[in-house]
This record gives structure tokens, sequence and C-alpha cells, in this order.
């Protein structure tokens, strides 16, 4: 064997039996025959020399002694990563295994070496991550941020590869309190205490308050939103700390680690003139209280520590193999433990008009408490508020930074207010009306199959069409709340899933030309008002809802005139936008792809984290198989480019009723600086090309309503029942019931 070490110029020679060369390293069975007639075979071999010689000497010994420092095949420190790569190329699986024992035996001082473990292929990562201890991936140098985002989320997902393996059929290893929002290890509901739940009795006697599991969770949803909004690292230990159980010695409950910074009390210091009354809140004091626990403060639970010398036999000592894990939970306990939430306070604070009510049957008469008890305000928003005050800290400043801290809470919990009480509204009606769904399909001049739905309230009276058409990749049954809220407002609701997507025929997310989308539009209109003249003969009013790219259909079934259209609503509609001399250069090559290579997917599409701020979307959005992802066609991109230069030279035509409405930036009150605009939501469309186009059509009833704290999904947002209530009104005011 000619080994040939070009770095330091150096060469020697090996001579080694085949079949032992073959035995040990299997990546020259490839090249070598067993069978081969010729014993003496030369071997040229481009490595590190004393690489290739630490390795040489190994097979010729009895494996690696890690313990001996007389061995010339030893492992160590400073050698054992290029061993690692070296063995794992030549496929000596044998030594990979224990060169993978080895660094999880000395992870921190390995790393700190000058090789680069991230050249190590991520099975044996995943052999490493499995083997080392948790306080040695702590260790770890916060230089070493990439290392460390792939080891902890290889334990991830051996975490949750594991709690899978646990579900039995329907039963899930892993649920959601609907009520309270804790994630826990269903092995542990029996012991756990949700405090939102109703008591009841058990089987005992005792009083009991379990979790109650949240239909349709999901475990793999849940992670993906952690990776998203975390670091793998805190990612890691919030899922590592919803799975434990730990006992409180102060309130004497079973909590999660979620839960650590819950254990709630009454204050005993706070004089009272009522011995049946506390005297931090004034809350009857029950003589007989079988609840697990109560009080109107917050602190942090206590979970014992072990005295292995002590000889109490109490029943709430903890065996020796707890002190790891409670160690564990102390020393991460900032990043597994969520904010206590404030809500159980204002219960507390509320209860006191009904000092004399049990908790059990307090339900029954006290009022619901508000959700804007608690608000958040996020990192980006908490950044901004910042970054408008002097980098120098003083009394002023630090005043300056409550006042609109205090100021953007109230602001979030006048929308949040807002929010609910639109949900509320649009809850009711749609318990009002009845609404019959029902799907079907068309065939289009193409002979292509088009899907629909079609939600029509079950009333005499109706006040006109209403088509929607859906974004670019996706489908129509993303967005049946918002229809079912249009239709329980009295329109008969038609939406079709374009040629290409969803559940319509076609190669997913292509088409030819703009004017076959256009052409589909047209074709269930037609099919739509000549199926409602049946029902209902005097509807003649047709309005046209388009979501992003559903909205540059509109504009062009608009400017088609084909059809009387009465209305058009504008969610985020995707306006042509300026154009820049780069991109006048793509989309002239763009042109060029699309006539010779129409259906090679080259275009960019859109970010998915571009489509939201909220990990809730973001995840529904990951689960839903109907939607396609990845590139864009060729003559995808450049139609839609054509379709803008279209609606950009014929706006002037449109003159109907137009709302338009878009999520826009953050805005904060910052000192006397109100609606301050400090980072975009908005990412998809542009936003000034929206203006542009609201400000140019000559339309004399049209609106242009922004939406703050929204993205680009702002019909599907946590906020988005302010949205659905925003067009309602709006249609409802310009079309009358008719019989």
């Amino acid at each position: 064997i000619h080994v040939c070490d070009e770095f330091r110029k150096v060469n020697k020679d090996f001579v080694c039996n085949k079949v032992l060369l073959l035995d040990n390293m299997k990546y020259f069975k490839a090249y070598l025959n067993d069978a081969s007639n010729h014993e003496d075979i030369d071997i040229s071999v481009h490595c590190d020399v004393s690489i290739f010689e630490w390795l040489f000497n190994y097979i010729h010994a009895d494996g690696a002694t890690t313990n001996s420092k007389a061995s010339p095949s030893t492992l160590a420190v400073d050698n054992v990563t290029s061993i690692l790569i070296s063995s794992d190329f030549l496929q000596m699986d044998f030594l990979v295994s224990e060169c993978a024992s080895f660094i999880s035996q000395h992870l921190e001082e390995v790393v700190g070496m000058p090789g680069d473990l991230l050249c190590i292929s991520d099975s044996i990562l995943d052999k490493i991550a499995a083997m080392c201890t948790m306080e040695q991936l702590d260790a770890i140098e916060v230089s070493k941020d990439k290392l460390c985002y792939k080891l902890y989320t290889k334990r991830l997902h051996r975490i949750v590869s594991a709690l899978k393996d646990k579900e039995d059929g329907a039963s899930a290893a892993v649920e959601c309190c609907v009520l309270c929002g804790v994630v826990y290890y269903t092995g542990h509901r029996g012991f756990l205490v949700c405090r939102r739940a109703k008591l009841s009795i058990g089987r005992h006697g005792n009083i009991v308050a379990r979790h109650e599991a949240k239909p349709e969770w999901k475990l793999d949803a849940w992670v993906k939103s952690l990776t998203i909004s975390f670091p793998a690292r805190q990612a890691f230990w919030k899922v590592w700390g919803a799975m434990q159980c730990l006992y409180c010695v102060d309130c004497h409950m079973y909590f999660t680690g979620t839960e650590l910074n819950e254990c709630y009390y009454h204050d005993p210091s706070e004089p009272t003139n009522d011995d049946s009354c506390y005297g931090c809140c004034g809350a009857k004091r029950f003589a007989a209280d079988t609840r697990p626990s109560s009080g109107c403060k917050i602190k942090a639970h206590t979970y014992a520590s072990i005295n292995y010398y002590s000889t109490d036999s109490s029943e709430y000592a903890m065996p020796e193999v707890l002190e790891r894990l409670h160690q564990l939970v102390a020393s991460h306990a900032d990043l597994m433990a969520r904010e206590p939430p404030a809500t159980d306070m204002a219960s507390q604070q509320t209860a006191t008009k009904f000092a004399g009510v049990h908790e059990m049957l307090a339900g029954h008469v006290k009022p619901q408490i508000s959700m804007l008890a608690t608000c958040d305000v996020s990192n980006e928003l908490m950044k901004a508020i910042k970054s408008n005050l002097p980098e120098v800290s003083t009394p002023q400043t630090r005043k300056q930074w409550k006042i609109d801290l205090l100021q953007e809470k109230d602001r979030i919990r006048v929308q949040m207010l807002s929010s609910a009480l639109t949900k509320m509204r649009v809850e009711y009606k749609l318990d009002m009306v009845e609404v019959l769904h029902t799907t079907g399909t068309l065939v289009n001049d193409r002979n292509q199959t088009l899907w629909y739905q079609k939600l029509v309230p079950q009333q005499t009276e109706l006040r006109g069409l209403l088509l929607f058409i859906h974004g670019i990749l996706e489908h129509s049954s993303r967005y049946t709340e918002f229809l079912n809220t249009l239709a329980a407002a009295g329109f008969a609701v038609y939406a079709l899933d374009l040629i290409g997507h969803g559940r319509s025929e076609g190669e997913r997310g292509y088409f030819d030309r703009y004017t076959d989308v256009v052409d589909d539009v047209d074709r269930v209109l037609h099919y739509a008002k000549a199926e409602l003249k049946e029902s209902h003969p005097n509807i003649n009013k047709t309005i046209l809802v388009g979501l992003s790219f559903g909205g540059l259909v509109t504009n062009l079934t608009l400017l088609r005139k084909t059809h009387e259209i009465h209305a058009a609503v504008l969610c985020a509609p995707a306006i042509n936008v300026p154009r820049t001399f780069t991109l006048n250069v793509q989309a002239y090559f763009g042109s060029i792809l699309s006539d010779n290579f129409p259906k090679w997917r080259v275009v960019p599409g859109v970010e998915a984290t571009a489509l939201s701020a909220e990990s809730d979307v973001l995840a529904a959005r990951e689960q839903d198989d109907l939607i396609t992802t990845g590139l864009m066609c060729a003559r995808v991109g450049n139609e839609i480019l054509l379709a803008f230069d279209h609606v950009d030279q014929s706006k002037h035509m449109i003159t109907l009723p137009v709302l338009i409405v878009v999520g826009t930036a953050y805005r904060t009150s910052v000192g006397m600086q109100l609606n301050t605009v400090t980072g975009t939501l908005e990412k998809v469309v542009c936003p000034k090309s929206i203006e542009g186009f609201h400000r140019d059509i000559p339309s004399t009833d049209k609106e242009l309503k922004v939406f703050d704290d929204m993205g680009h999904s702002l019909l599907s947002e946590a906020n988005r029942g302010a949205v659905f209530s925003h067009i309602t009104a709006w249609l409802t005011t310009r079309f009358d019931l008719v019989a």
C-alpha cells in the first residue's frame, strides 16, 4: 500500500495481508476481489500518513487499547476526530463505534480540539448525541453553536421517536390540555392536576381535576412550532421538561417541568381581622378544604433536595435516582418553564366577591374571567421599543421604558378585546344560520376537471352570489371558516380549486396561460349563476373575493367583463411591483425559459415563514397535504408577470366598489410618537403597490383597510375574526337581502 501524504509531502509504503485488509477495511472490497488469483497487489492511497499508520497498527493488533499509553493505536482527544472520519470512510464499523463512544465520554475536550465534528456524518452524530449525557451537551462552548444545534436536534428527534413508539392506536403518548395549555405525558395524567378543570369527586371521595386532551392536537406540529420559535437547545429542554412529573413539597401537587413557576399560595404573614378569611386577598378560609392547592400569589415550586443521611421516613422522601433529575430541572428551569398564566391570579381576585362560595360552586355564580388579564409583547416589538430609547440607562429612561411597555400592553389588550368580541359575534351568527355545504366537479373547456365547494344559507332571502378565489399553490378548503362566515351573512358562496391546485385536475402548481385560469373562473360563474337562478330567481348580484394570487385573478376577471360583477374584495392582493433593473433582467430570461422549458421549476416560491409570524398558522400549513411547496414552474412565473402588466395598464377600467384588506407593520406608541412603524409583517405582496393601485383605480366606492400586527395570512391568523367582521360589514351595507 503506497500512502501519499500530499499535505506533508511524505510517502510511505505498508505491506498487509489481503484477507486481513478486506475484513477490516471494507471500503477496498469494491476494488479488490477476494477470489483474485494475484495475492500481490499494489494500492495507492492519498491520505494523512500518520492516520493511516494508526489504522494499520490497529487492524494488526487486538483493537485500540484506550487505557494503555504504550500502545501505538491508542485513541486520544487530539486524534479521535481524524480517526473517526477516516474509519467511517474506510467502512471500519467496529472502530467507528469505538470512536463514537470515546467522543461521547470526552465530548468537551474533543470539541475544544482543532478538528471539526461537523464533518462527521449525521448517522455518527446521532450515535454520539445518544451516548453523551445532557451535562456534556451543556458544557460545549457557546461558539460551537452549529454543533450544539445538530446534537440537540438529534436528541430532540430521539425523544419524539420514543414517544411515538409508545402510541397505541388512537391513544396518543403526549397530549395538550385544552383548558390550561399544558403539554404532558399521558402516563402522568393520573397524577397531574389542572387548575382550570372543573372539580369533581373521584371514586375514592377525593377531589379530581384532570387535564382534558385537546382534539386534533399533534405532537409533531407542537415540536415544529418550538423549533421555529426557539433555538434547538431551548426547544429540546421545553420538550424534555414537559415530559417530567415532579412533586412540590409546599403545595403537595404533582406538576410538569413547564409549570415550575406556578405554585399558588396565600401569604400567611398578611394580617387579618377575620380568621375565616385570608389576609392577603380576603378569600374564604375553609376549615375542611380538600382542594389540592389554592392561593392568590404565585412562586416557584419547591421540589425537595435529597439528604442521604437523614433518618426521616417521610412519605415525601425521594429515592436517590431523582437527584440527577432535580439537578437538571434546577439548571434549566429558565429554558423549560413558561410564564405563569395571569388569568389564575385574576380568578382569585374575582373570587373575593364571592368569599363565602366554595371553588366547586363559584363557577356557577361568578362571571367568566376575561382573557385580557394576560398579554404578551413579542421579542421583536420589545427590541423595537428599546431602539427608541437612549443606550445609556438612567432612571428616566427606565421609567420611560416601563411607560412604553404598559402602553403597548394596553394596545394589545384592546386588540384582543376587539378580536374576542368579533369572534363571539361571528360564532353567534354561525350558530343562528344553518349553512348547507356541498361539493362537486365541473369540466372546463380544456377537458380538465375542476373541484368546487358550495355554501348556501338555508333561508329564503339572499344578498347575492359570491365566488372566492384562493392563492397560488394552495386550495379553497383552507378557508372554510371564512366561507361559512360569508354564507351566514346571507351570500351563496362558491369556491373553486384552481387548475393544478387542491383537488382539481392538472400538474401541481402549473397552468399554461393566465387566461386559462380566468376562463375557469368564467366557467364556474356561469354554472353558479344558472344553478342559483333555479332556487333564487331574483338574485342578480355577483361579488368576487380573491386572496393573494386570487386577488390578481379577480382583477383579471373584472377587466375581461364577461360577467357583470357588482363588487370585489381583494385580500392581500398580488399587485405589480416596481420593476428594477435586476427584476427586468430576471423577467427577460424568465420569458426565454417559459417558451423553451415551461415546466422547469426554477422560480423561487414564497418562504413559509414569510406568510405569517404565528407558529400555529405555519404548523397547520405544514400538515396540509393539498398545499404545493417548492419552486414554481418557469411558465407560471412568467404568466404572473404578464398578468401584472395587464392589470397595471388597464386598472383605470375598474369602476365598481372595491374593498382591499391587507396586513402591515407593527405599530407602537413610543413617547409621543404614535403609530411609529417598527417592522413589517406583510412580506409577500408589496404594500406600496397596493396603496398605488387603490389610489389609481377610478372607483368612487373604494376602501383600503390596513390591519395592524397581521401578516399575509390574515384570513388564518389569530385576529382573523376582525378581518371577517370588516369584510362582512362592508358587503352587507351594500347588498340587501332579496327574497
